[in-house]
C-alpha cells in the first residue's frame, strides 16, 4: 500500500513543500472521507487538487492540496475568491492557506449529485438556500464558473442548508450568473433531479430573465 502521506503531490509522488507548509500551518493530516485513492481514504479527488481530512486545533478541517501534474501554480486565486464569497456568508469558511495548500471547514453534507439520499423537504432547503447564496454571490460580482453544473459543487447541509464549494474558477472579472446558472439547472434542464425539484417547488414563470427570491419556506419566486 502507498504510504499516506505520499499521496500529498498525487500522482507525482510527495510533494515536500506542500507537506512543509502543511506542518507549518499547524495541521495534522488523517485518514478519512468517502472517496479512495491510492488505497486511503480522502475527502476528494479533482483534475487540480486533492482534498484531506486533517485536524487543525482538535478541530476537523478539509485541507485540500494542488496535485503534482496540476497546471495552477499556487492557492492563491482560490483562496482569495473563497475569502471573499466568505464575507457574504458563503462557501466553507477559509481557515488558512499557504502556496499549495488550502484549510477550510470540513463539509458535513451530500452533494445534490446524491440528491435521492435527501427527504423532500431538505432538498426544498437546499435548492432555495443556494439559490439565496447565488443571489449574494452576484451581489458582490463574484462569479463561481460552475453553478451551471452544480452537481458536485452544490451540497446539502443541515446546519447552513446548502453548502456551494470549489472556487478555484471563481472569478470577479466576468459578468458574475450565479443565480441564472444555477435556476436554469434547477427549473429549465432536463433530468431527474429537475423533475423532482419542479415537483416539489413548481416555479409559476419560465421565460423571464430576472428572478427574486422570496423569502425561505415560502417556495416562490417572483420577477
Amino acid at each position: 500500500m502507498v504510504e499516506f502521506l505520499s499521496l500529498v503531490g498525487y500522482p507525482r509522488g510527495p510533494d515536500f513543500q506542500a507537506l512543509q507548509e502543511i506542518a507549518q500551518l499547524g495541521v495534522q493530516l488523517i485518514e478519512g472521507g468517502e472517496y479512495t485513492l491510492l488505497g486511503h481514504r480522502v475527502l476528494g479527488k479533482g483534475t487540480q487538487s486533492v482534498v484531506f481530512l486533517g485536524k487543525l486545533e482538535q478541530k476537523l478541517v478539509a485541507v485540500k492540496v494542488l496535485r503534482g501534474d496540476s497546471v495552477r501554480s499556487d492557492m492563491e486565486h482560490e483562496a482569495q475568491m473563497l475569502k471573499l464569497a466568505n464575507q457574504v456568508g458563503v462557501g466553507p469558511k477559509l481557515l488558512a492557506y499557504a502556496k499549495r495548500v488550502l484549510v477550510m471547514e470540513v463539509v458535513q453534507g451530500v452533494p445534490l449529485e446524491r440528491h435521492k439520499q435527501l427527504s423532500d423537504d431538505e432538498l426544498v432547503t437546499c435548492v432555495e438556500r443556494s439559490l439565496e447564496q447565488a443571489k449574494a454571490l452576484d451581489s458582490i460580482s463574484l462569479d463561481h464558473g460552475e453553478l451551471s453544473r452544480p452537481l458536485r459543487h452544490v451540497f446539502y447541509e443541515k446546519a447552513k442548508g446548502a453548502v456551494i464549494i470549489d472556487f478555484e474558477s471563481a472569478s470577479t472579472k466576468r459578468k458574475p450568473h450565479n443565480f441564472n446558472s444555477l435556476f436554469s439547472f434547477y427549473f429549465v434542464k432536463k433530468g431527474e433531479i429537475q423533475e423532482r425539484v419542479k415537483r416539489l417547488l413548481q416555479p409559476p414563470i419560465m421565460s423571464v430573465t430576472k428572478y427574486s427570491l422570496e423569502p425561505c419556506s415560502t417556495s416562490k419566486w417572483k420577477t
